[in-house]
């Protein structure tokens, strides 16, 4: 493939490994990543060409080998890793990607089954010791994350957007960073944009996010952008409430409903920013359009909006 950099092109040449890059895989966020063929076989290739991509992709390739090799969550694996002057390239094995489209969606069991994998997933992650350990002892895993820098930048992005009352949103970071919690290690970008659908989710990607910090984000982020966005848009409010009680029943940690709720609102003041802006995903357009997921996701605020209102007088 031409056209794909000269810093790039320079490191593979240099690689004893037959590389191949097939295609660009335009996600939106990181425009260095390709489809290729390492040695014959269909991967993944992320590249990094500073400080920030660096730290990231290293921690994304060192907590895929971590899941990989002492848990039984579904990650891309990890197969190849080259630095060279401060670049970074990493190859994964390529995952069989599905995106569900409205029959899927419609399916009373494919929900139940997304519900219950997801639990199941979230339950590993934040409480097996083995991870935990792993993750600890990983220069690059076991930060901190730092709630304030990321809900602060949540709060820039939706600054003057006529729909999000900024003052409200302000009261909703000011709730969460006042807030005590357990910490645990997390994905911290739980979206559903994130993971493949097969029989419920898995594989799980993009991990270049996750590090030690609230559960509560993880689990409010897949409520938000799965049952919320997507479940819901197909079954009673009724459906909805059965799988959402049972998601809460199968998760092992307390939820704290008051936090939850204020995360919820930030998820989905987030999620209608993007819409408004052109962001709408191509999962969500596999089923409809951006005018039908915006006006959902404007009524799920307006639900929200007097949930959080009550919360924060209340506080």
């Amino acid at each position: 493939m031409k056209n794909i950099g000269s810093n790039l092109s320079n490191m593979i040449k240099k690689i004893p490994q037959d590389i191949k890059i097939t295609e660009k895989i335009d996600n939106g966020y990181n425009s260095n990543t390709f489809f290729c063929k390492y040695n014959g076989e269909k991967s993944v290739l992320k590249y990094s060409n500073s400080k920030s991509e660096y730290e990231s992709l290293t921690r994304e390739y060192e907590i895929c080998n971590i899941l990989f090799n002492n848990s039984s969550i579904d990650v891309p694996k990890p197969i190849y890793k080259y630095e060279q002057n401060n670049n970074l390239l990493i190859i994964f094995s390529e995952v069989n990607t599905y995106i569900p489209n409205s029959l899927d969606w419609k399916n009373k069991q494919f929900c139940k089954d997304i519900i219950v994998s997801s639990a199941k997933v979230l339950n590993e992650l934040h409480d097996n010791p083995k991870i935990h350990k792993k993750a600890n002892e990983s220069e690059y895993c076991n930060q901190q994350k730092n709630k304030s820098r990321y809900l602060n930048k949540q709060l820039k992005r939706i600054r003057n957007f006529d729909m999000i009352n900024e003052k409200k949103f302000e009261d909703s970071v000011s709730y969460i960073l006042n807030n005590n919690y357990k910490t645990r290690f997390s994905h911290f970008d739980f979206t559903a944009t994130n993971y493949s659908f097969h029989i419920g989710i898995e594989p799980i990607y993009d991990w270049q996010t996750c590090g030690y910090g609230d559960a509560l984000y993880d689990i409010s982020i897949f409520d938000s952008s799965v049952i919320d966005e997507f479940i819901y848009y197909f079954h009673s409010q009724e459906f909805v409430n059965e799988l959402r009680d049972k998601f809460f029943e199968l998760l092992n940690i307390n939820i704290d409903m008051n936090r939850y709720t204020i995360y919820k609102y930030i998820h989905t003041s987030v999620i209608l920013w993007n819409i408004a802006n052109n962001r709408c995903t191509d999962l969500w357009l596999n089923i409809g359009t951006e005018q039908e997921i915006y006006n959902q996701t404007k009524n799920q605020l307006e639900t929200l909006n007097k949930k959080v209102e009550k919360i924060i007088n209340d506080a």
